[in-house]
């Protein structure tokens, strides 16, 4: 028997786009027996955002760790207010979908930052 392999990603995208789809239809997961209320997110899902915001912060450089902090929760609230957005028609990517989110919403903060 062979193990299974572990995926060198960090979140697996269909995973992602599965778990976020049930939590915006109120969809059983299968796997877990977890079953979503339509509209609210899974503690899996809010798991897979805090990853998310942890790992495309590592790009940027901080002068105050604070700042960091405080950029990371601003991607954090804009990834709360717009997932529900994301149209499964349209694209079968959501972590793509919630990149953009969170990558823009660093750039909003340090715009903020920089120009008060």
């Amino acid at each position: 028997m062979s193990k299974a392999k572990e995926s060198k990603y960090y979140i697996n995208n269909r995973d992602f786009t599965n778990e976020i789809i049930r939590c915006k239809h109120g969809l059983l997961n299968e796997e877990t027996g977890y079953q979503h209320v339509a509209g609210e997110l899974s503690p899996r899902a809010i798991e897979y955002f805090i990853i998310l915001a942890n790992r495309a912060i590592l790009k940027l450089r901080f002068s105050n760790p604070l700042d960091k902090e405080d950029c990371i929760q601003s991607a954090l609230l804009d990834l709360l207010r717009y997932w529900k957005n994301f149209n499964e028609e349209k694209s079968n990517n959501a972590f793509a979908y919630v990149t953009q989110i969170t990558k823009f919403a660093f750039r909003q903060f340090i715009d903020k930052e920089n120009n008060p």
